[in-house]
């Protein structure tokens, strides 16, 4: 029995999620220094309690729209500030909602997290002389 197209596009799909979900849990298994012990627990993002956060990855047309939005947010902070190499983030402050979001990419929260420790690191030092 042949798949329908429609069958294989939801299996592809699935498959793409899948691939970046187990991609973002091993950066950030790296980023945190966090590593899984037990296999069981890498399949779903619910059960990556290893991590000091909560995740869910979305993929593909759910990914998009946000993408589109961190990328003209960059653009427009880079054309007026050209030479900054700092990490961007962007946040996003909905009406009706105390609170804000931030995104960022998985490669500059890690750079954060290990400049921000590698300061720490030589400050301990100094401290030291």
């Amino acid at each position: 029995m042949t798949e329908s197209p429609a069958s294989r596009q939801g299996r592809l799909n699935r498959q793409k999620g899948k691939r970046k979900q187990a991609a973002v849990r091993r950066e950030l298994e790296v980023i945190f220094d966090s590593p899984c012990i037990w296999e069981q627990n890498k399949r779903d993002e619910e059960t990556w309690l290893h991590l000091p956060l909560a995740v869910e990855v979305k993929a593909g047309g759910q990914a998009n729209p946000i993408h589109t939005r961190y990328k003209n947010a960059r653009e427009q902070h880079f054309t007026a500030i050209p030479n900054d190499e700092r990490p961007f983030v962007y946040v996003a402050c909905p009406d009706n909602l105390a609170d804000s979001y931030i995104v960022i990419r998985l490669s500059d929260l890690g750079r954060i997290i290990n400049d921000r420790g590698q300061a720490e690191l030589l400050l301990r030092d100094s401290e030291h002389l």
